[in-house]
């Protein structure tokens, strides 16, 4: 594959290239008809000689995969042909690898701290319990199987999520795109026996490829390291495998006989499902301190990654500015001084105008509430206006409000009350407080119509 993308693709944009997205790489992009929609768009370069079947059976897999939401799953918002790729859009998340992970933390220690490799593989097991149980359109089990399973096609995001992706690519893929050299052969050194061998595969072969995973966070080493893929098949079949406990002795007893259940050869002696093995691994780190959780994995990012992180608030910041810069806003402005008590008249704007221009300032008191994409009960949300545009808002805050929240907001504006709903697209720090950029659901022209002179508020 091209080391430069070209600058669009389909309906998107692009921008740079993120810190995960397996061997074939994953970019930001942009909606061209939406700035503020962001998405990771994994693009596909056919070889001279590709499968026509395979690429078909490619789509559907992806077709399937747009059925599958869970918060451990990397979401698929669609696919599509350009003139030199195959594309998929999938849900933007800022965040890195896992394989990134364990090479950060292996430049400070011989391996991950025990509480963290559980919580992150119990998020993935999670994830693997839905995608294991989808259904199709009548109800019954599609027996889906993830087949590439490893430390590339594990998202771990800067919130703490630990999210799977590339699912149903790993069959298909070499027999259609051009692969980067050794891929092959890395993906063959997680895969289970019966992947290697050919044989009908089921739910437990992505338990095996998870297990190896496992090992190698809590030990700081490569199980089946083989240099070709001769060799990473024999390995993978025959190879002994060493004591975790042998590499750590932070590794419990209970624990090590959990990795090691996950890694027989024999199907039948491993776990039957996810839930299973994250069921085992939570019981095996019931007394590890810290208690493995999503928070311990965010506060592991925040110090590991913190230098990322920074960026990828750097790059949203000046994205969203530049693309509400980009939207079309009143022509002008009346600013109005402060009242003698304080407060602060609502500004009045002229006519609106179809062009570019600067946000308009403003600072209104908004209640309402906020829903976390996580499935949370909605909470109470006391906020500060500071910008707003027909498209979106700038809100200060007390508390963190995450990205994918849903916001509801009324606005008192002179006699009238404005309610307002709208997605969270960033968040950032600034000293005690927050600022949350939020996208309006639709564009919001009454707002000006009702600041705009001559309105009767």
């Amino acid at each position: 594959m091209k080391q430069q993308p070209p600058s669009e693709c389909g309906r998107y944009l692009l921008h740079d290239r993120l810190g995960w997205g397996g061997p074939l790489g994953t970019w930001r992009a942009s909606s061209k008809e939406d700035p503020l929609d962001l998405a990771a768009l994994k693009l596909l370069s056919p070889s001279s000689d590709g499968d026509d079947v395979a690429l078909d059976a490619l789509i559907s897999e992806n077709r399937l995969a747009e059925r599958l939401t869970h918060p451990n799953v990397v979401r698929v918002k669609g696919q599509g042909c350009s003139e030199e790729y195959f594309y998929v859009a999938m849900e933007y998340a800022a965040g890195v690898d896992l394989g990134a992970v364990l090479r950060r933390g292996l430049e400070r220690d011989r391996y991950l701290p025990v509480p963290l490799a559980v919580a992150l593989v119990a998020q993935l097991c999670d994830g693997l319990e839905q995608v294991h149980r989808c259904v199709g359109v009548e109800g019954l089990p599609l027996g889906l199987v993830h087949r590439g399973l490893s430390p590339e096609t594990c998202l771990v995001t800067f919130d703490g999520v630990v999210k799977l992706f590339d699912f149903g690519v790993a069959k298909l893929v070499t027999r259609v795109f051009q692969v980067p050299a050794g891929a092959v052969t890395r993906q063959l050194c997680y895969s289970s026996p019966e992947q290697v061998l050919g044989q009908p595969l089921d739910r437990r072969s992505d338990l095996f490829s998870l297990s190896v995973m496992l090992y190698e966070l809590v030990t700081g080493q490569r199980l089946f390291p083989a240099a070709s893929a001769f060799q990473a098949v024999k390995d993978v079949c025959e190879k002994p495998i060493p004591s975790p406990r042998s590499l750590n002795p932070h590794v419990s007893d209970e624990l090590e006989r959990v990795i090691l259940r996950g890694l027989s050869r024999d199907r039948q002696g491993r776990f039957q499902g996810a839930s299973e093995l994250a069921e085992a691994l939570r019981a095996a780190a019931s007394g590890i301190t810290p208690a493995p959780s999503m928070g311990l994995v965010q506060r592991y990012m925040t110090f590991t990654f913190g230098a990322e992180l920074e960026a990828e608030r750097r790059w949203r910041q000046e994205w969203s500015d530049k693309s509400i810069l980009a939207s079309p806003l009143p022509k002008s402005q009346l600013s109005m001084p402060p009242l003698s008590s304080g407060a602060m008249r609502s500004p009045r704007l002229g006519q609106p105008e179809n062009r570019s221009w600067r946000r308009w300032s403003v600072e209104i008191p908004a209640m309402g509430k906020y829903s976390e994409p996580r499935g949370i009960a909605p909470r109470a949300l006391e906020a500060t206006l500071l910008n707003i545009s027909q498209g979106g808002m700038l809100l200060r805050s007390k508390v963190m409000v995450t990205a994918n929240s849903l916001v509801e907001l009324a606005l008192k504006i002179g006699r009238k009350t404005v309610e307002i709903r709208g997605k969270v697209r960033w968040w950032r720090r600034v000293h005690s407080e927050y600022q949350v950029g939020v996208q309006f659901e639709r564009l919001q022209p009454e707002l000006v119509e009702t600041l705009s002179p001559g309105s009767k508020t």
